[in-house]
């Protein structure tokens, strides 16, 4: 059996790949939302089909659990066409709701120098339905029941990092951590082994025997009639064809 310190050591480093990864996950979103995309590049993350802008808040509503759902909408007074644009957005994607004139170029100019250090304000939740014309969101980021959502008049949906699928893996790998350190490490006993019967002690062995020393069954003579006797006879090679003849007319 794998020595446990190398069965460790295997983990450890899968473990150790899980977080680097995450990392680069968490990395490029801070890159996407960054004051350089802030500043101007909003345009790019809707091309990419990343981020939605300019869109209004159509409804909220209490889902299961309390969870807020949040449906957004294109309004008919900043667009001629109430169907989405191109995006990557499905079920189950967590995705963030930041004001739309963050990414706009006239408040850029405002607030160059004031907005360097200052933090993205995200409401963050995960895409629970999509349609032509709207997407609904449910919000996860509210942490005590008292916060109120504050939603911008004109909202822009821009896709999260994914660290979700990375907990899971994570988790499960210590699961299997710990499952594999409760097996004996000198196998399974021998008790344990289940037993099989031997080749000649098989019950389809014996049955195959017991025919062989039958023999050949016998067919007795005296319950049979005079054909069945005249066909048990042997043939006489004295007796010529003509005297068969004779008998058959």
């Amino acid at each position: 059996m794998t020595n446990p310190k190398d069965l460790r050591a295997w983990f450890e480093g899968h473990l150790k790949l899980l977080k680097l990864e995450r990392a680069s996950e968490k990395e490029e979103f801070d890159l996407l939302t960054s004051e350089k995309v802030k500043r101007g590049q909003t345009k790019l993350l809707e091309r990419m089909g990343i981020s939605i802008g300019a869109l209004g808040v159509r409804s909220t509503n209490i889902g299961l659990g309390g969870k807020t759902i949040v449906e957004l909408e294109r309004p008919a007074q900043y667009h001629t066409e109430p169907k989405l644009p191109y995006h990557t957005l499905r079920s189950g994607v967590p995705v963030g709701i930041i004001d739309n004139e963050v990414g706009s170029t006239k408040s850029s100019k405002k607030s160059s120098a004031s907005s360097s250090g200052d933090k993205l304000k995200v409401i963050e939740g995960v895409v629970s339905r999509v349609t032509e014309t709207s997407i609904a969101m449910t919000v996860s980021s509210l942490k005590d029941d008292a916060d109120q959502l504050e939603l911008p008049a004109r909202c822009r949906l821009i896709k999260l990092a994914d660290t979700a699928t990375f907990d899971r893996l994570e988790q499960t790998m210590e699961q299997i951590w710990e499952a594999c350190k409760n097996l004996d490490p000198g196998g399974p006993s021998s008790e344990k082994h289940v037993k099989l019967p031997a080749k000649d002690s098989t019950p389809v062995n014996k049955e195959l025997a017991k025919e062989n020393s039958y023999g050949t069954p016998s067919v007795p003579h005296s319950k049979s009639n005079c054909s069945e006797e005249d066909a048990n006879l042997p043939v006489d090679s004295s007796v010529s064809l003509t005297e068969s003849a004779s008998r058959v007319n």
